[in-house]
């Protein structure tokens, strides 16, 4: 997996001296002058990893005729992913329905018969099997493609190395500020981290009929090209302020390094 180095990212900066306490639901008001900060950085990482998600009906006259169809229908999605060499255990089905086919004709309700519903997800890490599921999955009727997303299989050690860096921004950033000012950082009064309004993984496409897209048996599916992930972590750290000779010189000559190199790039 290719993963270039983590970029820092700073935002939003609250400087306080007042010695009113900051009221936090979660921690003890800060009764001293302290700096609150955010840190934020993103990791861009190369997906090794494919979520597809698919739904298909079956309609019929009769409920056992519509069940035992769809049953039939089910498993042999469920064999052609097998001998795509989708491990049984990433294959998941769900919301399985079963029910009257009802519409509407000029404000009557008309049963039609019945209808049974599937959705099946199932995940691959072989990014090269995309074209050969696609073309595949286009030979069964009345299929749709509700999704297929890119992830990566690291996230999680990803992300305990980005939000490293993104607590080092929030500390980088609380020294930086505070110097200006003539002032010194103490240890972090509170560390939290923010939770992520969007998942970041990359969507490839929606809602996609395959409704015999295969009367073409040569059909294929969408190129390929799904770029990287950008992994964000984001935190927000309160340290103490302090005067600036009551600094810690080891943490100062350590900070004045990275902001000097984060300077030069």
């Amino acid at each position: 997996m290719a993963i270039s180095n983590p970029s820092l990212l700073t935002t939003a900066v609250l400087l306080s001296f007042a010695t009113a306490p900051l009221h936090h639901p979660h921690a003890e008001p800060f009764t001293k002058p302290h700096i609150s900060v955010y840190g934020t950085a993103v990791t861009d990482a190369v997906p090794d990893l494919m979520r597809w998600q698919l739904s298909f009906r079956t309609l019929g006259p009769t409920v056992s005729a519509v069940a035992k169809a769809h049953e039939a229908r089910v498993a042999r999605v469920i064999g052609f992913l097998g001998r795509e060499e989708i491990e049984e255990k990433k294959i998941q089905t769900s919301q399985v329905q079963l029910g009257e086919d009802i519409e509407y004709r000029g404000g009557t309700r008309v049963k039609k018969g019945y209808y049974a519903s599937t959705s099946i997800t199932f995940e691959s890490q072989t990014l090269e099997a995309y074209q050969s599921l696609w073309t595949g999955l286009s030979q069964f009727d009345n299929v749709t493609i509700n999704g297929v997303s890119f992830d990566t299989s690291e996230r999680l050690k990803i992300q305990q190395a980005t939000r490293i860096k993104a607590l080092q921004a929030a500390e980088l950033k609380a020294f930086s500020m505070a110097k200006v000012l003539g002032k010194a950082i103490g240890g972090p009064l509170l560390i939290e981290e923010e939770a992520s309004a969007n998942p970041d993984q990359r969507q490839l496409y929606s809602k996609t009929r395959m409704a015999r897209i295969a009367s073409d048996q040569e059909a294929a599916g969408p190129s390929l090209s799904v770029g990287t992930i950008p992994i964000r972590m984001r935190v927000k750290a309160v340290f103490e302020l302090r005067p600036w000779g009551e600094r810690s010189i080891p943490k100062y000559e350590r900070l004045e390094s990275l902001s000097q190199g984060s300077a030069s790039d």
